[in-house]
């Protein structure tokens, strides 16, 4: 072998530099060997976990750290990385185990030329402020749900592609859909719950909901589809906070019975507007008549005084 080519073979890193640059890697490294015995910690993952550089780290139990939720399917993915598969971990840590409460980790398996599990190499980051705004959003929408669960309305909530995403408890009672799960919801053809004379309404209406305008419309259900027949609905549009629509929500108030007592009325009017002028007329006859009776007793008065001068 010539001076070049034992030159080439030489790493360009040391494994001194390397096993350096690993261990003040700001992040937990834990390296296992082929039987699953913990066999290095990083610096980053001994102070994250409080570990002593006298600790005997093969006693540490790992897996107490993670809270107990979470060690099944930990654990699963371990057993699967000492097989050769690699695999991806989310994990809330217990207060007294880790610094940071919550860590997402890789696992990868380190094969030998022969393409054996040799060792096991975990490591993770913490992701304690993301999880905390991922949990704080996720209560956010579970409270907006919770809302829109206690309002006696019929609502259906919308995504920013006019896509059903669920509907509320006062809209489930209202269309029979309670016996539905949550993904059936989806596919649920609400649509087929409007009378075909209102469905372009409803169309134009989520088109411009959309595009960030809102709009309110009366509808009717076909019978069979709804508790009432009549529903007076507004379309309203929810934006984010970099200010695009996010969701679509339709709102339906059911106004059956205002809708059954404005007829009443309307037919009452038109019931009163009708005798009135049938009383209208009658009374002008009436006057006509009496003016005519008036008229032939003057006639006859007349006539009688020429016959008897």
């Amino acid at each position: 072998m010539t001076t070049d080519e034992a030159q080439d073979k030489k790493p360009i890193v040391s494994e001194r530099d390397f096993y350096d640059l690993v261990d003040n890697t700001p992040i937990c490294i834990k390296a296992f060997d082929k039987d699953g015995k913990l066999i290095f910690v990083n610096k980053g993952g001994r102070d994250e976990h409080s570990i002593k550089d006298t600790d005997d780290i093969s006693k540490w139990d790992w897996l107490g750290t993670v809270k107990e939720p979470y060690r099944a399917a930990a654990w699963e993915k371990f057993e699967k990385a000492l097989k050769g598969e690699p695999s991806t971990v989310e994990f809330e840590h217990t207060p007294e185990g880790s610094k940071h409460a919550w860590c997402s980790g890789t696992l990868s398996p380190i094969k030998d030329e022969n393409g054996n599990v040799k060792s096991v190499l975990f490591y993770s980051i913490d992701v304690s402020s993301l999880k905390v705004a991922e949990l704080a959003a996720q209560e956010r929408e579970q409270m907006f749900q919770t809302l829109l669960d206690s309002v006696p309305l019929c609502i259906k909530w919308f995504n920013a592609k006019g896509n059903l995403i669920s509907v509320n408890k006062g809209g489930r009672k209202e269309h029979f859909l309670e016996n539905l799960t949550e993904e059936e919801i989806t596919n649920w053809d609400y649509m087929g719950c409007i009378d075909e004379a209102y469905r372009s309404q409803v169309k134009e209406s989520m088109t411009a909901a959309l595009k960030g305008v809102g709009s309110s419309f009366p509808i009717k259900h076909p019978p069979g589809t709804s508790e009432g027949t009549w529903c007076q609905s507004t379309m309203l549009p929810v934006k984010g906070y970099d200010g695009n629509i996010k969701y679509v929500l339709f709102l339906s108030r059911d106004i059956t019975d205002e809708k059954l007592i404005g007829e009443e009325r309307q037919k009452s009017e038109a019931e009163m507007k009708q005798k009135n002028e049938e009383l209208e007329i009658f009374n002008k006859m009436t006057v006509n008549r009496e003016l005519k009776m008036i008229e032939l007793k003057e006639k006859i008065k007349e006539l009688e005084e020429k016959s008897h001068p």
